[in-house]
């Protein structure tokens, strides 16, 4: 618990922003080729998982490692919204998380938008925070053909089982307005 603690901290473990430790500089291509194949690999087991059960209906990679523009660097987390029929399973369990990888620590939050989310810490030290969505709230986005405010700071499709997405996603990609933040 004292681990998560203080790596789920703003500044990451200890309070320390990362990205001024002096091995960065020097040791950051190996440091980023190790954290994209690890982040890449997650994506695939999700989307794996997410295969599975019904539901599941749709999920995102938000934020910074979905961004196209200014990418995320070898400190980023990876973001993902999910839709499903039973949010409470996936906020409630953490077992199904296993399928992603070994995990260290997981913890319950809120958004800063007030949606639950997880924050799993795995071994190897590359978390994972999910945001969990009723399908209802899905429902409400495709039938006004609203962009969820998450995706304008970067959005790929993760597992669309219904061919959806597509109603969702923002039409051209651009930094959010000061009054969407």
């Amino acid at each position: 618990p004292l681990l998560c603690l203080l790596f789920f901290g703003r500044h990451g473990i200890l309070g320390i922003d990362n990205r001024n430790h002096p091995f960065h500089e020097k040791e950051a291509p190996i440091y980023e080729a190790i954290s994209k194949r690890v982040l890449c690999r997650v994506c695939r087991d999700f989307h794996q998982l997410g295969k599975g059960p019904e539901d599941i209906k749709t999920a995102y990679v938000i934020g910074s490692q979905a961004r196209e523009n200014h990418p995320a660097d070898i400190w980023s987390d990876l973001d993902i919204l999910m839709f499903t029929t039973n949010p409470g399973l996936y906020l409630t369990q953490s077992e199904w998380l296993g399928a992603l990888g070994q995990v260290l620590c997981t913890v319950s939050a809120l958004t800063a938008g007030g949606d639950p989310e997880g924050l799993t810490l795995f071994v190897g030290g590359h978390r994972v925070d999910l945001v969990v969505a009723p399908t209802d709230e899905l429902d409400r986005l495709v039938a006004t053909q609203t962009v969820h405010n998450n995706f304008l700071r970067g959005v790929r499709v993760l597992l669309d089982k219904d061919s959806i997405s597509h109603n969702i996603l923002p039409r051209e990609r651009r930094p959010p307005a000061l009054r969407e933040i």
